[in-house]
């Protein structure tokens, strides 16, 4: 089951600062492998900067050929990182 990500994350400015930061990567932090349904994937949005957001960031993620989106797991972004995780569906 291939697994790729999009990034639905626009640029923004964050609260400390007003120069933006930028997107150092999307990775997944679950175990390597093959997944399969009901299995959880664990995901990271790396910055490079420290970002201060009070909103959710979703991200778009694509399984076989199918889209979804992905809810952060924290309400508000802060730090270098934002986390997601997905359980993948039946027929995803």
């Amino acid at each position: 089951m291939a697994i790729i990500m999009l990034i639905a994350i626009p640029r923004f400015s964050y609260a400390k600062n007003t120069s933006s930061a930028s997107i150092d990567g999307v990775y997944i932090t679950s175990n390597e492998g093959t997944y399969k349904t009901g299995d959880t994937i664990s995901f990271e949005v790396r910055f490079s900067e420290d970002i201060e957001i009070p909103l959710v960031l979703r991200l778009k993620i694509k399984i076989g050929e199918n889209s979804r989106s992905v809810d952060q797991l924290d309400e508000e972004g802060q730090g270098k990182i934002i986390k997601y995780s997905y359980t993948i569906k039946e027929n995803c």
